[in-house]
């Protein structure tokens, strides 16, 4: 059934306790700093397993299983089960299998050494609930967490809720983080109120919304691969636009681009950052002398930057925390100017809203690490749903079954917690990150805190400065590819004339 109050208090004494996961200490901190819970779904083999501490079935999702009694107490309850489950789908006695187990999981933001997620919730489900169902049993992890001893008193309060683009985790994340204003009078507040259009909402107890980057660059490459295509300045470029551009590169033929276009490929996160750093790369190139094809040359280049600013500062190790924020202020000025202008011709609302929330709360908690010490180092790429891929990852690779049912799946993600915590404990059995050569796409799934050279020391970030010199920046591409209207044209809004800042706001 859905998950209690009582079951997620004692995952959390079982995996937090002090004894088992050490508690981190934060020297010079006035508090400690905070964690980002994740949620994520991961495929189950669809069977019943028998649980003998409970002496209850098991693999029923949690959408229907409220339906019969679970509790193995007699031959009838069994039979009763499956009965339960070979009801036709109308039936209000239908229960279903689990097809899919939600997990949830904890990782902290300044703990640049040990940053493995830590489960708490798996929860089969049949993935019908809806995102307010959601929500509820969301808030009651939230809860759980800032109640619990061994929770936020030892490890830190729930700063971010991340999850992929699933819809109902997008509609649980806004019905939970979109309640409550920062007070501009707050020390966080303060540092947050001169950033014009920023959007301060966050939960009742200043948990904020954010989304996985990775699973944005996937969806980039499917936006751009779309045979509907783009609008941007009442130009539609298509997929075969790109081809065309693409194959002007050097080294790069007409069977090279047309595969960084391959619709079907949408799980590739390297072939996807390599489309953008690809488009990027065409304004190296000379402008086409044909005027048809020099003013697609102009868009694609204007899109390309665009989507570049976001996925850059995930993927160039040596830039600098500052920089990065400089950059992600940049799209989200310019991806808001073009939603302003062109709604969801040019980028969907999901993808609009998902990437515009990365960049809120990676500015959120810059700043509050800022005010917890400004020793502290923030390395962006820990944000997101990122630990919980490879704590799903260390499920499959204990054995070798690489698929599970829900009894297995819970078995092996106790197996590798309490791995990963035998690590933190004894750190001289753990070899460690190694400092990895990164280029680009190539290297994505291998950038770690170890692998970082820019500084990602939080208080040489000017956030102020930085958010508007991205601004900036924004109206100066804006200015280079559509003239010196596109400030008023693009920014404008039912005539009025008015900069990016006073118009958008972040998701």
């Amino acid at each position: 059934g859905i998950p209690t109050k009582e079951e997620i208090d004692h995952n959390i004494s079982s995996f937090f306790n002090p004894e088992i996961k050490p508690v981190k200490s934060y020297p010079g901190c006035t508090a400690l700093p905070g964690n980002i819970v994740m949620f994520d779904g991961v495929a189950l083999e669809t069977k019943c397993r028998y649980c003998p501490r409970r002496d209850a079935i098991l693999g029923l999702c949690r959408e229907h299983a409220n339906r019969v009694n679970t509790k193995v107490d007699s031959l009838e309850s069994v039979e009763n089960v499956r009965k339960a489950l070979a009801e036709d789908p109308k039936s209000e006695n239908k229960v279903c299998f689990g097809s899919d187990a939600t997990v949830v999981a904890i990782a902290p933001y300044a703990n640049e050494e040990h940053y493995t997620a830590v489960p708490i919730v798996v929860s089969p489900s049949d993935k019908t609930e809806k995102g307010a169902d959601l929500a509820v049993w969301l808030q009651t992890v939230l809860d759980a967490w800032r109640d619990h001893p061994q929770g936020e008193a030892l490890h830190g309060p729930i700063w971010a809720v991340g999850s992929d683009g699933d819809t109902s985790y997008r509609l649980a994340k806004f019905i939970i983080c979109m309640v409550h204003q920062i007070d501009e009078n707050t020390e966080l507040g303060k540092i947050l109120a001169p950033l014009l259009g920023f959007n301060r909402n966050t939960s009742i107890h200043g948990t904020v919304a954010t989304s996985d980057p990775k699973h944005i660059a996937k969806r980039f490459a499917t936006l751009t691969r779309s045979v509907l295509g783009i609008v941007i300045q009442d130009t539609n470029i298509r997929p075969t636009d790109y081809v065309d551009h693409l194959s002007m590169l050097p080294a790069m033929t007409r069977q090279k681009a047309g595969d960084l276009l391959d619709p079907g490929d949408k799980q590739n996160v390297p072939k996807a950052i390599n489309l953008v750093e690809q488009l990027h790369s065409l304004q190296h190139l000379p402008i086409p002398r044909n005027p048809t094809d020099a003013h697609n040359r102009n868009i694609i280049n204007f899109y390309s930057t665009s989507l570049s600013h976001f996925i850059f500062p995930f993927i160039r190790v040596d830039m600098s925390l500052s920089e990065q924020v400089r950059s992600l202020s940049t799209y989200a000025h310019l991806t808001a100017a073009l939603y302003i202008k062109h709604g969801t011709a040019c980028l969907t609302s999901p993808l609009y809203a998902d990437s515009q929330a990365v960049i809120k709360n990676t500015i959120i908690t810059i700043a509050r690490m800022q005010l917890l010490n400004p020793d502290l180092h923030f390395y962006i790429i820990l944000e997101g749903t990122d630990h919980i891929e490879v704590l799903f990852c260390d499920t499959r690779t204990l054995d070798h079954a690489r698929n599970f049912d829900i009894e297995q799946l819970s078995g092996k993600l106790s197996l590798g917690t309490l791995i990963n915590a035998t690590f933190q404990r004894n750190p001289d059995l753990d070899r460690g990150h190694r400092r990895l050569k990164l280029n680009g796409a190539l290297g994505i799934d291998h950038v770690n805190p170890a692998s970082w050279t820019g500084d990602a020391r939080v208080g040489n970030v000017k956030i102020q400065q930085e958010y508007d010199g991205g601004r900036d920046d924004a109206n100066d591409l804006l200015e280079k590819h559509f003239g010196s209207e596109a400030r008023e044209t693009m920014l404008g809004h039912h005539g009025q004339k008015m900069t990016t800042a006073r118009r958008w706001r972040m998701t």
